[in-house]
């Protein structure tokens, strides 16, 4: 059934212990059944939720892994001063290594760290340049471990929804969780957080919702575990938008076709 996305969006423990309600019957029998059940739901809901974890760490310490070098040649044995903490200078490798991308600023303040009047400059510049050059790679590789991070971060969100309304439907309601109904709920729901997190990240960065303040991988990390944790209100939310971008279906609109005509039908009669 498609939600009215015209009123608010219903908690979804809420949607949960009132279907149980009519669902289930009155059955010691089946209460017994769909207790036993709910440990397998229990365990499912832990295992994903320690995963999702997991991965999420691993994700992160990859995407902080990035980094790119190249040689410069210190003719004058040069021993550079204060630099920023993405750059690193190995004197016993002659390595120039940086983390981030590099763009105008960062280059010129790179530049600085050095005389130009010192015979090792141009080698330096060229060597700058060639790091320039080489972290334009580097933005794909960190978008896409941005992406990787959110969808996981999203995950977290869903579980930690997850897992308060499974306490609800266990502790607040007689007739327990009726596993053969609400399946897909726990089983896909993990799905959902993980394509909606990068797609709600892709949104924000193009500006598309007003999050002009948003700063830093941290933020959209944040706002991936939160659309996770809403992730019903968020595809109502899509929803609407979709039906502003690109109008209503045509099973709507042959609806409101029909209900027009009925209207215009019943005005003749009274006529």
């Amino acid at each position: 059934m498609v939600p009215n996305t015209n009123t608010t969006a219903v908690q979804d423990h809420s949607i949960v212990m009132n279907a149980q309600l009519n669902a289930v019957e009155s059955n010691p029998q089946k209460k017994g059944r769909n207790q036993n059940k709910a440990g397998y739901v229990a365990a499912y809901i832990i295992i994903i939720t320690i995963a999702s974890v997991w991965m999420f760490s691993e994700a992160y310490r990859g995407a902080t892994s990035f980094t790119i070098r190249t040689k410069w040649e210190n003719q004058d044995s040069i021993a550079l001063g204060d630099y920023p903490d993405w750059f690193y200078y190995s004197r016993p490798s002659n390595d120039l290594i940086i983390r981030v991308p590099l763009n105008d600023s960062s280059k010129t303040r790179l530049l600085k760290l050095i005389d130009s009047k010192q015979k090792s400059y141009p080698e330096f510049r060229n060597s700058i340049n060639q790091l320039a050059f080489l972290s334009e790679g580097l933005k794909t590789d960190l978008l896409l471990s941005l992406l990787w991070l959110s969808a996981w971060s999203a995950v977290i969100g869903v579980q930690i929804r997850t897992i308060f309304d499974f306490i609800g439907v266990i502790c607040y309601t007689d007739e327990g969780l009726d596993i053969s109904v609400w399946w897909p709920w726990y089983l896909l729901r993990p799905l959902m957080g993980f394509t909606i997190g990068p797609l709600i990240i892709i949104l924000t960065k193009t500006h598309f919702f007003n999050t002009s303040s948003a700063n830093g991988d941290i933020t959209y990390i944040a706002i991936a575990a939160i659309a996770g944790f809403g992730v019903v209100e968020v595809v109502d939310r899509l929803r609407l938008i979709s039906k502003t971008l690109f109008g209503a279906g045509n099973s709507e609109s042959k609806k409101k076709k029909v209900s027009t005509e009925a209207v215009a039908d019943n005005k003749t009669d009274s006529d």
